[in-house]
């Protein structure tokens, strides 16, 4: 381009003509296009950099968050599905040891040790359902199970800490108790069509009844006669006496 007042050769970037140096008002309107545009374009790429930043954060936020869903499922899915392969390894393993773990159990019933019958049969997977020792042994591990129950609530209530409830005490020894004497006396649901029952079975409930008699008459306060007829009582009349027993227990030791 030419200068208008010297016609000297110009360009834009020239404030000022070379060669008589007035003033380049072209290259004035030029260079404050160039410093608005480059200011535009410094405004525009802080504009993109904040709100990259504000979604790259919100990108790995959603990433964390999914990751953390993903991995409570798998938890959830591993937990839900390791007892049961835990419960088919035992039982597996307790198959092949059968004939092992039958002199374990036998000793255990000739000893009168139902507790520990119990433990072992839970610490080895042994259960009465779908397995080989469902049809010798299956009806005293259940009775084992809630005469374990029974066992622990009886010490519970004979043990009682004044800050506990009499009436919840009492209905949870209650409850455990008539779970017992529904395989003492025959009346579990589940067994209603057992017409006759084995030696061993009834020789160990017996064994099993007997225990109980003794913790309520030696721990629970109760005479030889109230734990003997305990058995026949109904649910409700068990549990009047339970909660007549432990409010005798707390006034003795006032």
């Amino acid at each position: 381009m030419k200068c208008e007042y010297c016609n000297g050769n110009l360009s834009l970037e020239d404030e000022y003509c070379p060669h008589c140096g007035k003033p380049n008002k072209h290259a004035r309107k030029h260079i404050d296009d160039m410093r608005r545009f480059q200011g535009e374009f410094e405004d525009t790429k802080r504009y993109v950099r904040d709100k990259t930043i504000g979604y790259t954060e919100i990108t790995v936020r959603v990433v964390i968050l999914s990751i953390l869903i993903v991995l409570i499922l798998v938890f959830f899915a591993v937990g839900a599905n390791a007892w049961e392969i835990n419960r088919e390894i035992k039982k597996k393993s307790a198959e092949k040891k059968f004939e092992e773990y039958s002199l374990v159990l036998d000793g255990y019933l000739e000893d009168g040790d139902y507790l520990e019958f119990n433990t072992f049969c839970e610490t080895k997977g042994l259960y009465t359902y779908d397995s080989v020792y469902r049809e010798k042994y299956g009806e005293i591990i259940n009775a084992c199970t809630w005469y374990a129950g029974a066992y622990e609530a009886l010490f519970d209530f004979a043990d009682f800490d004044e800050d506990d409830s009499v009436s919840y005490v009492t209905e949870m020894t209650g409850d455990a108790l008539d779970f017992f004497y529904k395989y003492y006396l025959n009346e579990n649901l589940f067994y209603t069509d057992r017409e006759e029952e084995p030696e061993q079975y009834r020789r160990a409930l017996d064994g099993m009844e007997r225990n109980i008699e003794l913790i309520l008459s030696v721990y629970c306060g109760f005479t030889q006669e109230e734990a003997a007829a305990f058995p026949e009582m109904s649910k409700a009349r068990r549990n009047i006496l339970l909660e007549e027993k432990l409010e005798a227990k707390l006034q003795n030791e006032q």
